[in-house]
């Protein structure tokens, strides 16, 4: 079964029940208005990844992939979730070339398009229902980039010296 991967930046903006100050006022299953800024369009689009069984792109593959473009190694939060998430709101979504470093990651990209103020507010609100919010720590996206240069997916040149400097420490 087919999986959408989409990258988020705070988690504890994604949990189904509430935590902290928010906690007070926040219904459970409602989206704080802050976790909007995770999921931020461009040009009405909004970037995911199409995970297929079986395809080459993996979860670590996209995880790995996406960390290689940052600065420096940090955790790495994202929501996995259903394709019918986006039928049943009507979201289509087009096939597009990712901007990774990896060729078989940017091949499964997709933007979400046509998106509106509204519909942006529902997907948010069906993540927090349907899906699963999860988070690979520092050093395992680091291990995700590493794996992923070891099997000659990721070409080391194109990874920040930052990151390729703070890999070594995960040995």
């Amino acid at each position: 079964m087919a999986t959408v991967f989409c990258k988020i930046d705070q988690k504890r903006l994604w949990s189904r029940k509430p935590e902290g100050d928010i906690a007070n006022w926040l219904q459970e299953g409602e989206l704080p208005a802050d976790a909007l800024q995770d999921i931020q369009t461009d040009n009405n689009r909004l970037s995911v990844f199409l995970l297929e069984d079986g395809a080459a792109a993996t979860l670590e593959r996209v995880v790995g992939a996406l960390a290689a473009r940052r600065d420096f190694l940090a955790k790495f939060d994202y929501v996995l979730f259903s394709p019918t998430v986006l039928a049943e709101l009507g979201i289509e979504w087009e096939s597009t070339l990712g901007d990774t470093p990896d060729r078989e990651v940017n091949a499964c990209h997709r933007d979400l398009v046509k998106l509106t103020a509204t519909k942006l507010a529902d997907f948010g609100t069906s993540l927090i229902k349907k899906g699963n919010v999860e988070r690979k720590s520092d050093r395992q996206a680091g291990k995700c980039i590493k794996a992923s240069i070891q099997a000659k997916f990721i070409n080391v040149e194109n990874v920040p010296t930052k990151i390729v400097l703070q890999m070594q420490d995960l040995d």
